[in-house]
């Protein structure tokens, strides 16, 4: 819609009256529409970029971890065994948990 274009009041009067009728009907329509946000290409690449630390994270945690494994194996010590099997726990939390609570989060959003 450009923006030169105005309402009238009448228009403005009959358009509220419409918009509080659909929310008052449909609560699911009122929900949508309060959490609805415009996806622009600026956010999208804002919201990759967000996601980038965590991947870099479990990257170096997984290089460290197979470098403990690995030394763990080759010195056969047990207190390294265990500290490498502890790193390599983290590794696999931290790299599962986007997926597990973001399943979670789309789950309780279709219930709601």
């Amino acid at each position: 819609m450009r923006e030169d274009c105005r309402l009238t009041g009448r228009e403005r009067m009959a358009l509220d009256g419409i918009e509080r009728l659909l929310r008052h009907e449909d609560r699911a329509l009122a929900r949508r529409l309060r959490t609805m946000r415009l996806r622009t290409p600026l956010r999208e690449t804002a919201a990759r970029f967000a996601r980038w630390p965590r991947a870099l994270f479990v990257t170096f945690l997984a290089g460290g971890t197979l470098a403990l494994l690995l030394s763990a194996t080759l010195t056969k010590s047990p207190p390294l065994v265990w500290v490498g099997a502890a790193s390599w726990i983290l590794t696999l939390l931290t790299a599962t948990w986007p997926v597990v609570s973001g399943g979670r989060a789309r789950r309780r959003h279709r219930v709601a």
